[in-house]
């Protein structure tokens, strides 16, 4: 059986390999044809069949076989299958089991002619289908700048309205400090270890300072371009 199968490859090989291919091993050390660039993987073995024996007397006494008088078992058939372990494309078969009237030997024309045949076909499906995946990658990536654009114009516009926020809060402050100039205040009156004429003098230097409107318009958008979807929320927690 071993050198039949041995024949068998052999004659497949030789014809395969005037057409262009050869014989291989696949990424799991499986037996496969290579052709048109495809990898198909193929298995030539000895059909088994499932029957039922009679246990022996030793196996009649083990527990597990209580209550019965026969176990399943594969039996060899003598007769050879071959199979391509692949999917096909339609109309193609796949398999091949030799009769009592049909050697496998006279399967062999067929199963060239399938291999050859359907080999240009897995091709040109692989190509497209790596095209596909291809223009899918490109699409993705697409999608994540325009998600990173949106991302970085929308922290933009927070980074906006931040500075809003600082410019109203100083607004209010300068109203505020107006409101206590016009009470009446002894200006050499100590509030721990500073008069009120400097504590007033240390509000006005803090309000000269955090006017977000003082850097300028070019400081300030200048500020807002270099925030990024990815470092704003480092940004902030700086701010």
């Amino acid at each position: 059986m071993d050198r039949r199968r041995q024949r068998i490859l052999d004659t497949l090989f030789k014809a395969i390999e005037k057409a262009g291919g050869r014989a291989i091993e696949d990424g799991r050390k499986k037996l496969a044809i290579e052709l048109e660039g495809e990898v198909i993987p193929i298995q030539l073995r000895e059909k088994n069949r499932q029957v039922r024996r009679p246990l022996t007397e030793e196996e009649k006494h083990w527990r597990w076989n209580e209550g019965k008088d026969s176990k399943p078992e594969l039996q060899p058939t003598g007769k050879l299958i071959f199979e391509i372990k692949r999917y096909l494309p339609k109309g193609f078969r796949h398999d091949w089991l030799e009769t009592d009237e049909v050697t496998l030997e006279a399967c062999l024309p067929e199963i060239f002619d399938t291999l050859t045949q359907a080999a240009p076909i897995m091709a040109l499906e692989t190509q497209k289908r790596l095209e596909q995946e291809r223009l899918a990658r490109i699409a993705e990536y697409e999608r994540h700048l325009a998600e990173q654009a949106r991302q970085r114009d929308d922290n933009q516009w927070q980074r906006f309205l931040e500075f809003a926020d600082i410019w109203q809060r100083h607004e209010r402050a300068c109203h505020f400090l107006l409101a206590l100039k016009q009470l009446d205040l002894d200006p050499d009156t100590m509030i721990g270890e500073a008069s009120l004429s400097e504590w007033l003098a240390w509000v006005e230097h803090r309000l000269e300072t955090g006017n977000p409107l003082n850097q300028g318009i070019d400081a300030l958008f200048a500020d807002i371009e270099k925030v990024t979807s990815y470092t704003y929320s480092h940004q902030r927690r700086q701010w």
